[in-house]
């Protein structure tokens, strides 16, 4: 549990900084997508349900920056969180594996 905390602890700082500067979004994207592997958003059966675990904790990130930002900057924030969630699934491999 401390780990999947400090995951998100760190992608909300990094998120935060971001807004405030426009530096660090690539170490921001890495750390937001870390935060969704730990929390499980990317084990589902479609490749939607996996879009929408990811969404779900965009939000779970843009909400924990709320009180960090001005009205604009989370906006910034928001819709950066959500391309992430969308671009950056991985998808899922039809067939059979051994």
């Amino acid at each position: 549990m401390a780990e999947y905390e400090d995951k998100q602890k760190l992608a909300v700082e990094l998120a935060v900084h971001w807004a405030k500067t426009g530096l660090r979004q690539f170490s921001m994207r890495d750390a937001v997508n870390d935060y969704m592997k730990e929390v499980g958003a990317n084990k589902a059966i479609t490749d939607e349900s996996i879009i929408d675990r990811r969404r779900i904790c965009a939000q779970q990130l843009t909400i924990r920056s709320i009180a960090f930002l001005s009205k604009d900057e989370l906006h910034k924030v928001e819709q950066e969180l959500k391309r992430i969630a969308e671009d950056d699934a991985p998808k899922q491999q039809l067939g059979w594996h051994r």
